[in-house]
């Protein structure tokens, strides 16, 4: 919340896309520290049998697990994917695509949530790997975000519309 707070006051200064993509190395920093940190739990890792002293590891893990998760969490929080794609989204489409990118959002965050468990007990390294392979679709979220997302920080709507046309919903009309 204190994150999404910072954004609300950083938004008309920066701009949406670059608090998006200052958001994402932070992002990307959270998941491999979650990485790291799932690398020494003796739960959801591969090698359960084998990891040693499994009490006193979890103990001192879990505080930075749930550290590094706030820092993914908060990163996400000021970056906000779904509020920096609304501004994109021309005023003719603008309640549809806002409300197709929130499904969107909620869909695939209800899909990992769901996931997880069998996921992390199918990948390589469990858990640990699980957050590698995050934090890559971040990194390859990222490369499509920067080449189709817009420059929105200055330019007028109409202006953001007409860059828009080839992508699909720009200038046409949705009742």
């Amino acid at each position: 919340m204190a994150a999404t707070a910072v954004a609300l006051n950083l938004i008309d200064r920066l701009g949406r896309r670059r608090i998006f993509f200052l958001s994402i190395p932070s992002m990307d920093l959270g998941l491999l520290l979650c990485a790291l940190a799932f690398s020494h739990f003796p739960i959801l890792a591969l090698d359960i049998a084998t990891s040693p002293n499994a009490t006193s590891t979890t103990n001192l893990w879990s505080p930075f697990l749930i550290l590094f998760m706030a820092v993914y969490v908060a990163s996400y929080a000021l970056g906000n994917p779904v509020g920096c794609l609304v501004r994109i989204i021309p005023y003719a489409s603008g309640s549809l695509g806002t409300g197709m990118a929130a499904a969107t959002n909620w869909i695939l965050n209800f899909v990992v949530g769901v996931s997880f468990l069998p996921a992390a007990e199918l990948m390589y390294r469990g858990a640990a790997g699980l957050f590698v392979f995050y934090a890559l679709v971040c990194v390859a979220g990222t490369l499509a975000a920067w080449r189709m997302h817009q420059r929105t920080k200055g330019p007028r709507m109409e202006e953001i519309e007409e860059v828009l046309r080839g992508w699909g919903s720009a200038g046409k009309r949705v009742d």
